[in-house]
């Protein structure tokens, strides 16, 4: 089970590896290097295979979803944002940095 600290936490080690994520990163088509941070990701969180890769597809998934939802107006939900939404914005909108709420801050 993912508590939210640790998804915080995850977020946190995916954006540090530009690789992974960031389309204009040198290194972003590099299969190699994506494949060894991928697995450096797997140990840092005790997963195997490949599911670190398939976690962060589900956050972002998730986000996109969010961010599709009415946010005012009669059809608006009352829910309270998704926790991770915030820090998930760096693959949803390029350039923004992320907010993490976790103890671990991104360059740390």
């Amino acid at each position: 089970m993912w508590s939210n600290e640790k998804v915080m936490d995850f977020i946190n080690a995916v954006h540090l590896r530009k690789e992974l994520w960031d389309v204009e990163d040198s290194t972003f088509r590099d299969r190699v290097a994506k494949k060894d941070s991928w697995q450096a990701v797997d140990e840092e969180f005790g997963i195997k295979g490949d599911e670190a890769s398939k976690k962060f597809k589900n956050l972002r998934t998730y986000a996109q979803n969010e961010r599709k939802k009415p946010k005012s107006g009669s059809g608006a939900s009352k829910k309270k944002p998704w926790f991770a939404f915030e820090a998930v914005q760096f693959v949803l909108l390029p350039g923004v940095a992320p907010i993490f709420s976790s103890n671990k801050i991104a360059g740390d």
